[in-house]
């Protein structure tokens, strides 16, 4: 079981940080790319709590995964996750928006428990935790 602390959304020894966690697979002759992207979303911290109490802003205007999620996430949530899936020909790495415009078979899903999020990985993609990585490890493209 995976979990995730206040300061770093992903337990040791998992790779990742505050920008996601990143898988690439190369596929068939090496002309394209799979990427399963984790994205870390910091879930009610006080100063929402307090936006919230106020009446500035409502959980889902500060947190509108949830919408995504379809239910509220477990009491004691620290982390919501969002699962990125797509595939992009190799020749769009070298700049963020050629990649995101040439991005294809894109998928996203949004999970509250990283563990059912990994277990989903594993059983869809054939993918583990330990497969993941720093983003500067996978050829997605520096900002």
């Amino acid at each position: 079981m995976y979990i995730a602390q206040a300061p770093r959304p992903f337990p040791a020894p998992m790779e990742g940080n505050l920008d996601g966690a990143f898988f690439e697979r190369i596929l068939g002759s090496g002309a394209t790319s799979f990427y399963l992207i984790i994205r870390p979303r910091r879930y009610l911290t006080a100063r929402d709590h307090e936006l919230i109490d106020q009446g500035t802003f409502s959980l889902e205007e500060l947190h509108p995964e949830v919408l995504r999620l379809g239910r509220l996430p477990s009491a004691g949530t620290l982390w919501l996750y969002e699962l990125e899936s797509f595939k992009v020909g190799r020749e769009h790495h070298d700049d963020q928006e050629t990649f995101n415009d040439n991005a294809t078979d894109y998928g996203s899903a949004v999970f509250d428990n990283l563990s059912t999020l990994l277990d989903h990985c594993q059983n869809e993609f054939g993918v583990s935790a330990s497969d993941f990585k720093t983003s500067d490890a996978t050829h997605y493209p520096k900002l």
